[in-house]
């Protein structure tokens, strides 16, 4: 391609001819300055010398002028006079491209497309003078000096100012029209869990991620199966979780992966582990149409058939291996052709040899047999009921006698309880992966337990119990590194060198990297990270302290520029009346520039606030600075600085997070509140602990529990606020007999403490409770004057995960507010929801 033209920007001073020109190139540099007879200098030219010395500077060259109409007669005039031939210019002029930008005017306001609008174009000039001013152009770092106006170098140097200023917008507005149309490529910056779907950079960690591989195969290949730990170490946002979900794509296939969340109470840590075991049974692998429960269990069944001649050497057996070789998800699907008793008769087939494997392999003492033998049913089952029936049991539910001798099992809870069953029920799969591939349990958002030591110690004890009885299984703890000394005072030496036997430190990827990682995210919407932000956009971005902190940078940028929202950032908000930042701190310090430069700053704040629009300072002359301009004529420093104070104290960008946040969770746990989920009556006291414990920073209020003696009563939380009637909180989701009698002892905890009320919740998505007694007990409970029962519906539960959730992740420094922000925010969201009366 032939080289661009080369470009100046060339300003002339007389009325009918030259009597001044300056020329500067591109890089702001004077490359021609001169002076005419009639300019009345010293130090002139003849204006033919002139004219020839600018028809070689100029020729085949594109001139950029403001009002290049004016400048263009003048020289062909100056030309003509010389009897010098008119060079092969191409003017540019940045009075016409400015009305082309801004055609109608610079006033900013409320229904603004742009920047800068005026609604009266009649009294607003398009002059360089006007426009610098209202632009606020510096040319090396200095304002436009109408005293110094009409010098052609002073505006030949402001006419490249304004021009760039103007490119700038130019390309702004076309970026703009572009991202309107593509969603916010940048704005996922967390992953939630390590079954989502995020863009992943394999360069980005990738030895630490081999380091975890190694682990894996390790294990995979150790004699004795026995378990061992990895602990991830990493700042807040360093991409621990992200990590995992690499895990997770890479070994979905063949390793079983399981997402353990913080445990929120110490009386059920192993269960909330089991628990969510189990729900990560019924991920779904990616690009397959079978759950992590059905490829693991299928594969299981092929192994077991396999090694017992019992069971291989027969006519059905060869057929069900055979099939399982083929495809283990066929087992699952009754197949054409297939009637129910022949469907019914192989997995008879397959309960009978695999309980045979296990019980001599294992014994069948305990309850582990029982387990797995509800994994199969559950597996076997056509019929809803009987299906849900086997799925109760696994996840620890008390069935009633008629329930067991629907699913041919026995009753666990005489002897057991749930943090028993869980461990056995853990032990199960660790054995059966013996047969598979070795099992991989996550542990994650653990931070939040430093305040909590009851939890904590528990969970040390629940941690060395799953190492010590659940074999063949790489678990995996994500710690900050602070976090990380702590965990090692909780362990003996035995337990902390299984735990620590791998440790992979996620150090802060250069800069370079993380503009690797902004760029791919680009282009996952086919766009750039160089053409969607500017140099001083980039800078800012790449250079935050983490990459989530980068990702979200970049994801206000974008939406501060394709849908005009105010550019915010929770970690850098507007410096508060009280602040020693404040605007009423600026006529004290620093020279005159400085001051001024502040209170433009703080100017441009307050316009953002109040408008809705951002702007941007910078004082390079190669990027002028942008400001809101209410009256351009005017000087725009007008604002008292008392009304500076009360606006900028109204406004919040953390507070404007947390809704944006607030409002794209509540749609997530909408759209997943139909999915299988296990709901645990412990698991929400939990939940309800911590939401307490949080308005209990704010303002005085006692917690306790409920109890009745040694008998066992619905899981409660009893709240006091000042000297107002205390209220009882009790969550209830067993079934049949277990229902009746904890509700049974929950309605004398009524009669004992008339001044108490009593609320007990049921998930509506429970089973519904039948018994002629547990009906009469409900209405009991209900007829109280201090009883409530009630269904725990759609929108408390959304409402109770997603304010349980913004807690959660501020402990554990996912989200960048404090408790007190997110409390407020919930109150602003959902305060009229029943459950933060009790708070009140």
């Amino acid at each position: 391609m032939p080289p661009s033209p080369p470009r100046y920007f060339l300003d002339t001073e007389g009325k009918t001819y030259l009597t001044e020109v300056a020329v500067i190139d591109d890089h702001g540099r004077c490359v021609y300055e001169a002076f005419a007879e009639d300019s009345r200098k010293h130090q002139y030219k003849p204006l033919h010398t002139i004219c020839c010395e600018l028809a070689e500077r100029l020729n085949g060259s594109t001139v950029v002028c403001h009002y290049a109409e004016h400048d263009r007669e003048i020289l062909k005039r100056s030309f003509q006079r010389a009897g010098i031939s008119f060079p092969d210019v191409r003017f540019v002029c940045t009075m016409q491209l400015a009305r082309g930008v801004f055609p109608t005017g610079l006033t900013t306001g409320p229904n603004s497309t742009s920047k800068w609008q005026h609604s009266s174009t009649s009294h607003f000039s398009y002059s360089l003078q006007h426009l610098s001013h209202a632009f606020q152009l510096r040319v090396d770092g200095k304002r436009f000096v109408d005293a110094y106006a009409h010098s052609a170098n002073y505006d030949a140097a402001f006419t490249r100012a304004l021009y760039h200023f103007l490119i700038h917008q130019q390309g702004e507005r076309r970026m703009m029209d572009t991202l309107k149309t593509i969603p916010n490529p940048f704005s996922s910056s967390r992953v939630d869990d390590p079954f989502q779907q995020h863009p992943d950079l394999d360069n980005i960690y990738s030895e630490q991620f081999q380091g975890l591989l190694s682990a894996l195969d390790e294990l995979a290949h150790d004699p004795n199966q026995q378990s061992r730990g990895a602990v991830v170490i990493g700042e807040p946002g360093s991409g621990k979780t992200h990590l995992m979900m690499r895990l997770a794509r890479t070994k979905l296939q063949s390793n079983p992966l399981f997402y353990v969340r913080q445990p929120n109470n110490p009386e059920n840590v192993l269960y909330h582990t089991y628990a969510r075991v189990i729900e990560s049974l019924f991920e779904p692998i990616p690009n397959t149409p079978y759950t992590q429960l059905q490829r693991f269990f299928g594969n299981c069944f092929l192994q077991i058939l396999r090694a017992r001649p019992e069971a291989a050497d027969t006519e059905r057996g060869s057929k069900i291996i055979s099939t399982l070789e083929q495809n283990s998800l066929s087992l699952f699907q009754r197949q054409a052709g297939k009637d129910s008793k022949q469907y019914y008769d192989e997995w008879k087939f397959i309960l009978t040899h695999v309980s045979r494997y296990w019980a001599e392999r294992y014994s069948t003492a305990g309850h582990a047999v029982n387990v797995l033998k509800a994994f199969v049913r559950y597996c076997g089952y056509l019929d809803n009921e009987r299906r849900g029936l086997a799925r109760r049991y696994f996840t620890a539910h008390q069935l009633d006698k008629d329930e067991l001798a629907k699913v041919g099992l026995e009753d666990w809870s005489e002897d057991i309880d749930r943090e028993g069953f869980a461990l056995e029920a853990m032990t199960v799969l660790g054995r059966l992966s013996i047969l598979d591939e070795p099992l991989i349990l996550v542990f994650d958002q653990l931070e939040g337990l430093s305040n909590k030591p009851a939890i904590l110690a528990r969970f040390a004890d629940a941690v060395k119990d799953i190492l010590s009885y659940v074999p063949n299984s790489l678990v995996i703890f994500n710690l900050f590194p602070d976090r990380w000394q702590q965990f090692q005072s909780l362990f003996d030496e035995s337990v902390l060198g299984r735990i620590a036997q791998v440790q992979v430190r996620l150090d802060h990827p250069d800069r370079e990297h993380v503009a690797a990682i902004l760029d791919y995210k680009a282009q996952q919407a086919n766009l750039s990270f160089n053409d969607i932000f500017d140099r001083h956009e980039q800078n800012d971005i790449v250079q935050q302290t983490s990459i989530r902190a980068a990702l979200n940078r970049a994801a206000a940028y974008y939406r501060h520029k394709s849908q005009g929202a105010p550019l915010t950032f929770a970690d850098t908000p507007i410096p508060k009346a009280d602040s020693p930042t404040a605007v009423t701190s600026t006529a004290q310090t620093g020279n005159l520039e400085q001051r001024v430069a502040k209170l433009e700053h703080t100017l441009a704040a307050l316009a953002q606030a109040l408008t809705g629009n951002a702007t941007f300072v910078t004082t390079t002359s190669n990027m002028p600075a942008n400001n809101l301009v209410n009256n351009p004529v005017n000087n725009p420093v007008s604002n008292s600085e008392a009304e500076l104070e009360i606006d900028l104290a109204d406004f919040d960008p953390v507070m404007q997070m947390l809704e944006d946040e607030i409002d794209s969770r509540r749609e997530r746990l909408e759209t997943r509140y139909d999915q299988a989920q296990i709901i645990d009556d412990e698991d929400d006291l939990g939940k309800l602990t911590t939401l307490a414990e949080a308005y209990a920073e704010m303002r005085p209020i006692h917690l306790n529990n409920v109890r009745l003696g040694k008998s066992k009563v619905p899981a409660n939380l009893l709240i006091q606020v000042n000297n107002q009637p205390a209220r009882a909180i009790g969550f209830l989701y067993a079934d049949s007999g277990a229902f009746t009698a904890r509700i049974k002892n929950f309605n004398k905890l009524v009669i004992h403490h008339p001044d108490i009320h009593f609320t007990l919740l049921r998930d509506q998505r429970e089973k519904a409770i039948s018994g002629k007694v547990g009906v009469q007990e409900i209405d009991k409970l209900s007829n109280a004057k201090n009883g409530t029962f009630r269904l725990f519906d759609k929108t408390d539960r959304v409402n109770f995960e997603l304010a349980y959730g913004l807690l959660v992740d501020v402990q554990n420094r996912d989200l960048d507010a404090s408790e007190e922000d997110v409390l407020k925010a919930i109150e602003q969201h959902m305060g009229d929801w029943w459950l933060l009366e009790c708070f009140r």
